[in-house]
Formats: structure tokens, sequence, C-alpha cells
């Protein structure tokens, strides 16, 4: 697999251990939305990268989940990615510049759940695509 894809790996990790130890501490909270949308944004750009999809250098999980549609890959939480895009992709923003993000830790284990959705199927198409 990819650097990219790697390195969404390192981030769902940093955001599993932080939403498990946030305990409903917003500042603890904060870091685990943060891990969660750059674990997102590299998973999608891991996938776009695998199907040699270009995009911008961006953090905007709108603009990045919208070329998932140039790809063969379907997934069950699609509905549930585009209702949220737009909140995930303030989560990058908002972590680092304001005084704290204004969320549940139900929104954030639904877009983890996203996430692995997502991976799933990812990873079921490469076993499709490369059998052995």
């Amino acid at each position: 697999m990819s650097t990219m894809y790697e390195r969404f790996n390192t981030w769902r990790h940093y955001a599993i251990e932080e939403l498990n130890a946030s305990k409903g501490f917003d500042s603890e909270l904060d870091k685990a939305c943060f891990d969660t949308q750059q674990a997102l944004e590299f998973l999608i750009k891991a996938i776009l990268l695998q199907y040699g999809i270009s995009f911008d250098k961006v953090h905007d999980i709108v603009e990045l989940s919208g070329l998932l549609e140039q790809t063969d890959i379907e997934f069950e939480k699609k509905d549930d990615l585009d209702l949220l895009a737009t909140t995930i992709t303030s989560w990058e923003e908002l972590a680092r510049y304001s005084s704290g993000i204004k969320t549940k830790q139900d929104t954030v284990r639904r877009v983890m759940n996203i996430i692995d959705n997502l991976n799933e199927a990812f990873l079921k198409k490469q076993e499709e695509n490369n059998p052995e």
C-alpha cells in the first residue's frame, strides 16, 4: 500500500485513542475530531492515488469525496459521508485555529464508522482487482 494509506492508518489509530480517552471532555474531543478528519482525508487520497485520480492539495472532504465517484468503489455509508462532509471538513480548521469544536462523541463515532466502511470497501475492491 501507499505512503498515503500508511498515513491513514496512523491517523485512524490516533483518532481511536483520542476518542476512547475523551470521556466527553471537549479538549480531548477536539483532538479526536482533528485526527478523524485527517484519517478520512488520507484514506480518500490513498484511494484516489490508487485509481490514478488527481486532486488539488486540499483538506476539503466535500471536494475529495466527490472525486470518489470516479472510482468503482461502492460503500454503504456514502450518504452519511455526503451528509457530514462539510462538518468533517470544518474539524481540521476548528481544531487548529479556534477555541473548540462543538460536537458529540456519537458524531465522531459515526464518522469513524464511515471511515471503516469505506476502508473495507476499498480493500475488498483491491482484492477483486488483484487476485492472487
